[in-house]
């Protein structure tokens, strides 16, 4: 026994009309075109109010975070508030001084001190004095105390550009 043959395709279906006009999809077409030029339009409008507001200063960041800390002493852990002070001198530093390492050893932001004509004796041996302070706290466990943590502070300080007084 064969199968019946299958009807011819047009009689099982007639054409489908068309369910959404044109202008249902010109009006989408419109909105969706207005809607991203309003996205457009507020990204520029905001990047341009943030592109008013003025950037800080290295020195001005530096100076900051060093009242900050300088406000937190009494309390604060100490080994927290030496990593602290070391990583924003190093970030001023090598933000202040081209080619100086950021994130490199003690030894070798000294070398790069020692290459740099910014650093005369008093600041390389400043330096010197600072980084082995914080190093003795911060890898070898030595004892902060306040007269250490203070002297930091006035180490970190003296890299500061001076400014006359108003």
């Amino acid at each position: 026994m064969n199968p019946p043959e299958p009807p011819p395709i047009e009689e099982i279906l007639p054409p489908l009309p068309p369910t959404t006009p044109a202008w249902v999809w010109a009006a989408v077409a419109c909105v969706a075109l207005l809607v991203v030029a309003g996205i457009i339009w507020w990204i520029r409008v905001a990047c341009a109010k943030r592109a008013l507001l003025p950037t800080p200063s290295a020195a001005e960041r530096f100076t900051t975070l060093l009242d900050s800390l300088e406000g937190s002493l009494p309390e604060g852990d100490r080994r927290a508030f030496t990593i602290a002070v070391s990583d924003g001198l190093r970030a001023f530093l090598a933000a202040t001084e081209p080619g100086f390492p950021r994130s490199h050893t003690s030894e070798e932001c000294l070398r790069a001190a020692a290459n740099s004509p910014r650093f005369g004796p008093r600041e390389r041996e400043l330096l010197e004095a600072f980084l082995a302070s914080a190093d003795r706290i911060k890898f070898a466990g030595a004892a902060a105390s306040d007269d250490a943590a203070a002297e930091l502070l006035r180490c970190a300080r003296a890299f500061l550009p001076h400014r006359p007084a108003a």
